[in-house]
C-alpha cells in the first residue's frame, strides 16, 4: 500500500486550484456540518424558527431519496448523519435544505446578507466504531459547548429527545412560502377591486401548509438491535455526556435572548479528516482510493477542456461547470448582428 508521501507525489499538479470533488459512492454513510457565515448565530433558536427548519428537512426528505439517522441544528451550525442513495441525491437534498434554512433565517430571525459560510463538509463515516463515535459527537451538541446542562434540554432542533424516547418519527410541518405569498397578494387584489378599505385578515395555515413527518432511520450499527435496545443505548449517551460536562452552563433563556449577529469567541477551525475511521489501514485505503478518483476527474477535466465530446469522467460525479470551451471560427458580435 503506498504512503501518504507517495499518494500526494501522485497526484497531478494541474488544475490546484480547482476544487476536488467530493468521493461518495452511492449509499454512503456520511457526516454533514454546515456552519453559518462568520459563525454568527443566525440560526438561534426560536419556536418559528425551528418549525420552519423542521418542516423544510421533512420535505427534503420526501422530495429526494436520502435516509436521516440524527440531526442537530446549533445556533451557527448543524451536524447531519446522512445516507443517500447516490452524491446527486445527496446534493440535492443539501442544496434544498441549505437554501431554504437560509430563507427562513432571513425571514424569522432578521438576518441580513449571506447565512451559511461555504459548502457543507461531507466526510464519510466507514466503520461501526466510528459510527458511534459520530453519534456519541453529534448527540453532545449543546452540552459540550456548556450552553445547556443536558443535551435534551437544547431549545433548538435536535433528534435527541426522539431517539432517547425510542420514537422513528418526528412531527414536522412544511410551508409553502411561495404560495402562502400567492394567496396574500391575491387577497389584496381581490379586497382593491372590491374597493375595500378594511386590512386583509389572515389565511388559514391550512391552506399552504403540508404534514411531513421526518423518518428516524437507524444507524446500520444499530439495525439489529430493537426500539427499546436503541433508546437505553442512546440515553446511556446522553447521560455519559451529561457526566462529562457538570457546568456551569449558559441555560435556556440566555441562549434565546443571544443576538443573532453576536459570534463565538473562538469559533471552531479545526481542519476535518478525510474519513472518520478508528482504523488507520481503512483511512489510509480511502485515501489512496479518493486520490485516484480526484485525479482520474481532473485529468478528464483538462480533456473536457480542450474536447469536451471525448472526456471520460470518472461515475457519479458533477461535470465542472466552470470550465471554459472556446470554439474555433466563432463570428464576432457585429458580424452576427448584421
Amino acid at each position: 500500500m503506498e504512503s501518504h508521501a507517495q499518494l500526494r507525489a501522485r497526484r497531478l499538479p494541474v488544475l490546484a486550484c480547482m476544487r476536488a470533488p467530493r468521493f461518495i459512492p452511492p449509499g454512503t454513510l456520511v457526516e454533514v456540518t454546515m456552519r453559518t457565515n462568520a459563525a454568527r448565530l443566525h440560526l438561534r433558536p426560536s419556536a418559528a424558527l425551528n418549525a420552519a427548519i423542521l418542516g423544510i428537512i421533512g420535505r427534503a426528505l420526501d422530495k429526494y431519496p436520502v435516509l436521516i439517522h440524527a440531526f442537530v441544528v446549533l445556533s451557527n451550525h448543524w451536524h447531519a448523519l446522512l445516507t443517500a442513495s447516490d452524491a446527486k441525491a445527496q446534493a440535492d437534498f443539501l442544496r434544498y435544505v441549505h437554501g431554504n434554512i437560509a430563507k427562513a433565517a432571513q425571514e424569522l430571525n432578521g438576518v441580513l446578507g449571506k447565512v451559511w459560510q461555504q459548502r457543507a463538509r461531507v466526510i464519510p463515516i466507514l466503520d461501526e466504531e466510528a459510527q458511534r463515535d459520530r453519534l456519541r459527537y453529534l448527540l453532545a451538541h449543546g452540552t459540550k459547548e456548556h450552553l445547556v446542562a443536558s443535551p435534551l434540554l437544547w431549545p433548538g432542533v435536535t433528534s435527541a429527545r426522539a431517539m432517547a424516547a425510542g420514537e422513528g418519527r418526528m412531527p414536522a410541518t412544511w410551508e409553502n412560502r411561495t404560495l402562502r405569498s400567492s394567496l396574500e397578494r391575491a387577497a389584496r387584489r381581490a379586497r382593491a377591486r372590491a374597493g375595500s378599505t378594511e386590512p386583509a385578515g389572515p389565511i388559514h395555515p391550512a391552506h399552504y401548509t403540508k404534514r411531513y413527518p421526518i423518518v428516524l432511520t437507524p444507524l446500520p450499527v444499530h439495525e439489529a438491535m430493537t426500539v427499546p435496545e436503541r433508546a437505553a443505548e442512546v440515553r446511556a449517551i446522553i447521560a455519559d455526556i451529561v457526566s462529562a460536562h457538570p457546568g456551569p452552563h449558559l441555560g435556556i433563556r440566555k441562549v434565546l435572548a443571544q443576538s443573532v449577529m453576536a459570534r463565538p469567541a473562538e469559533p471552531s477551525c479545526a481542519r476535518p479528516p478525510l474519513c472518520h475511521t478508528r482504523y488507520p489501514a481503512l483511512y489510509a485505503r480511502y485515501c489512496e482510493l479518493r486520490c485516484d478518483f480526484v485525479a482520474a476527474y481532473r485529468r478528464a477535466a483538462l480533456r473536457h477542456l480542450e474536447r469536451p465530446t471525448l472526456a471520460a469522467f470518472p461515475v457519479d460525479v458533477f461535470l465542472p461547470t466552470s470550465v471554459f470551451v472556446p470554439v474555433a471560427r466563432t463570428p464576432r458580435l457585429a458580424v452576427m448582428l448584421v
